[in-house]
């Protein structure tokens, strides 16, 4: 190389001092991309980069023999290139020998004889497949008629059903059509007449501008779209395989033929590498459960958990070959991770999702934006990995990207152009500048042929179109690029291949000889080439049951090395059990003198006398309370984990998709091995439990009786689990299944037996009560306390009818009193169990939940600026200056001290734009924060100045601007809005220009014209799961939302990353715009286009350790820069390549003749003295005038920012419909489901008496709305806390609010709709009870209901804002939800708690709101309560048996109820405990806003 580089050299003209020769000397350098494609430059490699087999492939795979082209240029190299494509040829070699060996070790493998579930052996030799795609188009339906802004109001019932009765009113007049009758829908075409040729042993790159439809494209290829194989309606034209279409052979199995390699990165994050790729290699090869050969064991953890010990040559062979190609044997014993579990680098677990994918190398391959987040260097690497593979296997390859470089695009052979779902050019990529110049359009000379392509047919491209040269006189439109792209003579060679016979038959790899009488044409007629392998319609790899082995031993191992999960699991059980069995303390012992139930067993030893005492009777009912209590908590206890628990699985479903698309395993596998995994987890929990709650509670201390409760309990749990995991496979998000979780929950709970016995449950919902599997669980856990020989030895003869003590105890609460029921309840929950099994089953086999598409608007054309009259607020120019900055931090994993920043010097000036730029770990971004002022740790030394002034916090953050990478919005807000309020607060109300809110509201205007926002202003910002912006547009709206504060100086950290190159070049473009108009701008950048690089006039570059190697201006064309790096050794850049990759490879010595200390040199160069001249020069020429000084922390009066954000927070709560609408529908479903338990009771006659069971139940069913509205509103609201604290995080470190404001506006947000759902709520609920006896006391359960459910929604706030994250704001939110259950009074009634357990009971809300409601409305209930005869009730009222029939008042029950421990004159008390709960919940908020910020810097 040195060789070529001192060639290249000479060829060159020399670059006078200031560049004025640079563009003659350009003009005769080499080109660049010319050299790529003769295989001259074989990698792009950052520092410290260390070469890789994927590497070394790449030139070989350029020089293949195959390709007539590439052998000219192998011929003309010159020597060391040679060199190393024989190298690399050699390479190619161990490569097919290797792949020949996988091949015959498929061939000699038998097919399985035995196939279970559609499992089987394949065992096919590497087929070539050439893939013809005619006429194809895709399209979706897309509603037009629905609101643009979603509003609590605009998706409420009421909303709903007028707009339906409307739809209906113009289908009788003849406007609207049967299948709009709930809204109109048109079809949107995404792809649109593709007609392509896919050729073995080819690699095909795909490109286009967002939204042009490449990833439906490889979708189509691999059979992934939705519905693309089911229904023709979404689907027109053929996508043939060899000849063969899904229509010409339905049982052919795409994911045999097509692996599809997706954009996101979803892995198990606790298996390593080795193990991701054992795991795929043995679901997709198969486990050959005939001739297994062992085998060497590779690493330490490998083999250990997918699948077997015993893999075969042919799995590890294919195995070793992906994961060295990808480079991944360095870490092949690493975990992956993932956003939350560290493991591998973003890239390479990048490459592990591409190898997972391709580990059995299918004859085709789609991999889709795999650059996604990662830098060029990255980017290459993998990309010339698949090319290798390709070119030396002959398969197929089709691989979109964002941002291809230089060298990533010369990679390839062919390049697929889409725009707008339209085919505009596929073809060779060195043809591709020649086809477009036909047409009008050159690139810029800066401009690299990439970006060209993703330019040309979105507005800009307009800028490159030359009429003269073109066939029409105007820029071209998407569909006429297609038109002239059918007219090109490419697209008749094309069409012309689609025509001719098939090259490649199933049986064959390439047709030598072509029969002319019947020749294999693939138009879907008799002649068609049908004959597919039998392998190739096998399903599945393997068996069922070995697909269930593999997945029970991936679980398994997942499960055991999640050890923080394990022994959270295990103390929070244990604990639990513990903690709720000592409220229970022996309470349901029998006989024991702790509960007194030692009385009721000498009174039925006495043969149950006829009298009995009132003693008697209350250690009897003290002795159910404390049974049926235990019982039920245990039975609720599993079903809250439960309902908690489910929603993490939604999470999982990606990576379920992945593989189970994949043909991995089958559904059931899957299904019946995740549940045989999780027994050791559910044993260890229920025993964790069971196992001490049974013993101190006092259940039976029996054997027999202890282990039918765990069997009970095991049985219930899965039953549960069934049920709530058809929730998480068939709704689309978590707030879905939180939401018909929280219903099943109360369905449950509120028809269990407990909260209403079984007596008492009206005809109407006995269906309920039957179909309930907590209720059966209660039922035979009930059984089996009451009918062991604990309680069989005592029975009484009453009226010649013998029954024992357990069988009264049963009947009296309405529970079936026969031994037989504890069989039934195995007999319920096992079929159910089944039962929402096969449901399940169901959904992981035919449900696919998509995330919604977003809303992709039309492209915008930042190129050409509107000609608007200016509007700009004054604002100081700012030269920003920095000395000698030394950034030092404390290592993770010792007290050493890391120097990240070193004498870093230099000056940001003042209408100019500077980029940073540097390898990974440079200290890019590092440099920008500590300028920023956005860095809270670590110690900072040396001197930052503006205009000649040391920075002051204050004043920097009001004169700054700062976007991040991943800039957070409230995606409920316009981007009118969001800018708008930027403004608002950011705007000085005392600077003389801006007069009131219209001048800043014309500034606005202004920054969204400049930005480009204008004609999509009204747009919601939306979220990526939701829709709404694009990424790009996101990124512009980032910075508009800084520019509204008209800042001196803004700072962007990486404003390109996750871009097309169009996108980045849009988002620099306006950047540039913002500069020119006198700010400074400094942006982090990494690998820029040309073009993009052009736009800058200030270069800082760093290398590791935070030195900097360049500083200085770039000149045109980056002269300046290109002649400091060739003057000092670097290798002469070539015509079109992209200087902004060049230097980065010239520092890293790639480039470099001699080994060269950069850093060294900068400060010998006139460079450096040029930046020392000028901090000097602006620190001396300091001016008071242009001091940036400002008196106060804020732009605002506090007033006027507590105005806006409550005016913004009202706005973002009426616009959560899915928040705020779903806590009013839960509030009124709830309040009649619970109401209407008493339907037969509410209106009844006054005279009407209830009975005692009537009575409980109705304070049963105060109590459980308390707990479960409280519940449904702390979980709805944490994440709504979530994303409001995170945006807050943002506008504080920018000055724009305090936490005072945010906490005002968070309380004013939340009131309006509390008070909604509790009015609507007892309404309903008073209504179906007969509670609505005056107006009063209507107020005060309006009045406790809400104070109730306010402590909820304010302490899910404060907790929100206590954590950093949802996962541990679950176990303070679990926390206090257990204590506000088990303390509130009626699961444990307040007499009979120990006294060392009063505390609970005295300061717990929930009792407070108990007492409160209770007293306040059966205070004026008339209607008498019947006492039972020899009920403690009835004792209570001083009845006897002379007396009749005995009665007492509804506040009489009440008192009685709660043991004389709840008053009605205790109502301003609990008044005041409510109120002081909510105050501390807010005290709590506002404190944590102000002393916590969880953003890691």
């Amino acid at each position: 190389m040195a060789a070529a580089a001192a060639d290249d050299g000479e060829s060159g003209t020399a670059i006078d001092r200031d560049g004025t020769n640079f563009a003659s000397s350009h003009a005769s350098r080499p080109d660049y991309l010319s050299s790529l494609r003769r295989g001259r430059i074989t990698c792009l490699r950052l520092e410290d980069s260390s070469p890789t087999f994927s590497s070394s492939l790449v030139a070989g795979g350029a020089a293949d023999a195959s390709s007539p082209r590439n052998d000219a240029a192998a011929a003309t190299a010159t020597t060391d290139t040679a060199t190393s494509i024989n190298t690399a040829e050699v390479d190619i070699t161990e490569f097919r020998r290797r792949l020949s060996t996988i091949r015959d070790a498929k061939s000699k493998r038998r097919i399985g004889a035995s196939i279970v579930g559609g499992g089987g052996k394949r065992a096919p030799t590497l087929q070539k497949v050439e893939v013809r795609i005619k006429d194809y188009s895709y399209h979706v339906p897309v509603r037009v008629d629905a609101p643009s802004i979603k509003t609590v109001f605009n998706t409420s019932p009421c909303y709903v059903g007028t707009n339906i009765m409307k739809n209906v009113v113009e289908l009788i007049t003849g406007k609207r059509q049967w299948k709009d009758i709930f809204g109109h829908y048109e079809e949107k075409y995404i792809l649109k007449h593709i007609s392509l040729v896919l050729k073995p042993g080819r690699t095909y790159l795909v490109m286009g501008p967002p939204g042009c439809g490449k990833t439906s494209l490889l979708k189509a290829i691999a059979g992934r779209l939705k519905n693309s194989s089911s229904s023709k309606s979404y689907c027109e034209g053929r996508i043939e395989y060899n000849g063969v279409s899904m229509e010409d052979a339905p049982d052919m199995v795409l994911q045999n033929i097509v692996s599809y390699v997706g954009q996101l990165d979803n892995h198990a994050p606790f298996l390593t590498v080795q193990e991701t790729f054992d795991f795929a290699a043995n679901c997709r090869i198969g486990v050959d459960t005939t001739t297994r050969s062992k085998k060497k064991k590779t690493s330490t953890t490998a083999r250990t958990c997918i699948g077997s010990e015993d893999v075969d040559s042919e799995q590890i062979l294919s195995e070793n070959l992906t994961i060295d190609g990808l480079d991944l044997a360095v870490c092949r014993d690493t975990y992956v991770g993932d956003a939350n579990n560290r493991g591998v680098s973003g890239g390479q677990r990048r490459r592990v999702t591409l190898g997972e994918m391709m580990v059995e190398q299918n004859p085709v391959a789609c991999a889709d934006e795999i650059s996604t987040g990662l830098d060029a260097a990255v980017t290459y690497d993998i990309s010339s990995s698949i090319v290798s593979f390709a070119k030396a296997a002959g398969t197929t390859r089709i691989v979109s990207l964002l941002q291809p470089g230089p060298e990533t695009f010369s990679l390839f052979d062919e390049v697929i152009l889409l725009a707008e779902g339209h085919l505009i050019y596929a073809g060779p990529i060195e043809d591709v500048l020649d086809y477009f110049s036909k047409l009008g359009y050159r690139p810029p000379n800066t401009m690299d042929v990439a970006d060209f392509l993703q330019s040309v047919a979105t507005p800009d491209g307009e800028m490159m179109f030359n009429a003269n040269e073109s066939p029409m006189d105007k820029h071209y439109s998407a569909p006429a690029f297609a038109e002239a792209f059918r007219s090109s003579d490419r697209h008749k060679e094309i069409a012309a291949e689609l025509s001719s016979p098939v090259s490649f038959s199933w049986n064959r790899d390439k047709l030598e000889d072509v029969d002319e009488e019947r020749p294999l044409q693939s138009d879907g007629d008799d002649q068609c080439n049908c004959n597919v392998p039998e392998d190739i319609k096998h399903e599945y790899s393997n068996p069922f049951w070995t697909s269930v082995r593999l997945n029970v031993t991936k679980n398994l191992t997942l499960l055991k090395r999640d050890k923080e999960f394990l022994i959270g699991k295990t103390i929070e059980n244990f604990g639990m059990g513990i903690g709720m069995a000592m409220i229970f303390l022996q309470s349901a012992a029998f006989p024991s003198s702790i509960n007194d139930s030692d009385s009721i067993a000498d009174f039925f030893t006495q043969g149950c006398p006829d009298e009995v005492t009132p003693e008697i009777s209350q250690s009897y009912n003290k002795l159910l309370a404390g049974t049926y209590s235990s019982i039920f908590l245990t039975s609720f206890h599993i079903l809250l984990g439960t309902l908690t628990g489910t929603p993490d699985e939604v999470d999982g479903r990606l990576i379920y998709y992945k593989h189970a698309d994949a043909r991995f395993f089958q559904a059931g596998a899957f299904l019946l091995g995740k549940q045989i995994s999780q027994l050791p987890l559910l044993a260890m929990e229920i025993i964790a439990f069971g196992l001490p709650f049974y013993f101190i509670a006092g259940l039976a201390y029996e054997a027999r009786a202890f282990f039918v409760f765990l069997a009970i309990l095991i049985a219930y749990k899965f039953s549960l689990k069934m049920l709530y995991g058809v929730l998480a496979q068939t709704l689309p998000k978590k707030a879905n299944v939180q939401g018909v979780g929280t219903l099943l929950y109360l369905l449950l709970t509120l028809t269990s037996g407990f909260i209403v016995f079984p007596s008492a449950i009206p005809s109407y919902w006995k269906w309920l009560f039957w179909a309930n599997p907590m209720a059966w669980a209660q039922q035979g856990m009930a059984s089996n306390q009451f009918l062991s020989s604990k309680f069989s030895g005592y029975s009484c003869d009453v009226d010649g009818v013998t029954f024992t003590l357990g069988q009264a105890a049963l009947d009296l609460r309405g529970w079936h009193e026969e031994k037989g029921w504890i069989g039934y309840t195995f007999a319920f929950l096992v079929p159910y169990t089944l039962l929402f099994g096969f449901v399940t089953w169901y959904a992981l086999r035919y449900i696919r939940i998509e995330p919604d598409r977003p809303n992709i608007v039309g492209g915008v054309n930042i190129g050409v600026m509107k000609k608007t009259e200016e509007f700009s607020i004054p604002f100081t120019p700012a030269d920003v200056a920095f000395d000698n900055l030394v950034y030092e931090v404390t290592a993770s994993t010792s007290k050493d001290k890391l120097c990240l920043l070193n004498e870093v010097s230099g000056v940001f000036r003042a209408g100019r734009m500077c980029a940073l730029m540097g390898s990974s770990g440079a200290g890019k971004t590092t440099l920008m924060d500590v300028i920023a002022m956005r860095k809270t740790s670590g110690s900072i030394t040396g001197k930052i100045e503006l205009n000649g002034f040391e920075q002051e916090r204050t004043s920097f953050l009001r004169s700054s601007g700062y976007v991040e990478q991943f800039d957070v919005q409230q995606p409920e807000l316009t981007i009118r809005e969001t800018v708008a309020f930027s403004a608002r607060l950011r705007l000085d109300v005392k600077n003389p220009a801006i007069r009131d809110d219209a001048t800043k509201m014309r500034f606005v205007d202004h920054i969204l014209e400049i930005m480009e926002l204008t004609s999509i202003q009204t747009l919601q910002v939306g979220s990526f799961e939701e829709g709404g912006l694009t990424f790009e547009q996101r990124k512009r709206l980032a910075i508009a939302c800084e520019l509204a504060g008209s800042p001196s100086v803004i700072f962007l950290d990486e404003p390109t990353s996750g871009l097309d190159s169009r996108g980045a070049l849009v988002v620099i473009r306006a950047m540039r715009r913002i500069a020119d108009s006198g700010r400074t701008v400094v942006a982090t950048i990494h690998q820029p286009s040309s073009a993009v690089f052009e736009l800058f006039d200030d270069l800082i570059l760093l290398k590791k350790g935070g030195n900097v190697v360049f500083f200085g201006e770039l000149g045109k064309e980056s002269s300046k820069m290109i002649q400091y790096f060739e003057e000092r050794g670097a290798k002469q850049i070539e015509r079109q390549e992209n200087p902004a990759a060049w230097v980065l490879r010239a520092y890293a010595g790639e480039h470099t003749s001699i080994e060269t200390d950069w850093a060294e040199l900068y400060k010998e160069s006139e460079q450096y003295a040029n930046v020392r001249s000028q901090i000097e020069r602006i620190r001396t020429a300091a001016d008071n005038k242009l001091k940036l000084a400002f008196s106060s922390t804020y732009s605002t009066p506090f007033s006027e920012r507590v105005r806006l954000i409550c005016v913004r927070m009202l706005t973002i709560y009426r616009r959560s419909a899915p928040y705020n609408m779903t806590r009013i529908v839960v509030a009124i479903l709830y309040a009649f489901l619970l109401g209407s338990m008493f339907l037969n009771t509410a209106w009844r006659n006054e005279d009407v008496p209830w009975n005692e069971d009537n009575a409980a139940a109705l304070i049963g069913t105060v109590f459980l709305s308390l707990n479960v509205i409280g519940t449904t509103a702390m979980t709805m609201a944490i994440p709504v806390a979530k994303r409001v604290r995170d945006v807050f995080y943002k506008h504080r470190a920018s000055g724009m609010i305090g936490h005072d404001a945010m906490f005002i506006g968070m309380v004013v947000a939340e009131l309006p709709y509390l008070l909604l759902m509790a009015v609507l709520y007892v309404f309903i609920y008073c209504a179906t009870t007969g509670l609505l006896t005056s107006f009063g006391n209507f107020l005060w359960f309006v009045c406790f209901f809400l104070l109730h459910t306010a402590s909820y929604s304010f302490f899910a706030q404060c907790f929100m804002c206590l954590v950093r994250d949802e996962k541990t704001v679950g176990a303070l939110q679990g926390v206090w939800i257990g204590l506000n259950l088990f303390y509130a009074g009626f699961v444990v009634l307040p007499q009979n708690f120990f006294s060392f357990f009063w505390l609970g009971l005295w300061i717990n809300a929930s009792r407070y709101a108990l007492e409160g409601i209770i007293f306040s409305q059966f205070q004026d209930i008339t209607a008498p309560v019947v006492a039972s005869t020899d009920s403690p009730f009835y004792f209570s009222l001083g009845c006897s048996n002379d007396d009749g029939q005995c009665t007492g008042s509804m506040i009489e029950f009440a008192t009685f109820f709660f043991g004389d421990k709840f008053s009605a004159s205790n109502r301003g008390i609990d008044v005041g405990i409510l109120a002081a709960w909510n105050i501390l919940a807010l005290i709590g908020t506002w404190v944590c806003l102000m002393k916590f910020n969880y953003v890691n810097t």
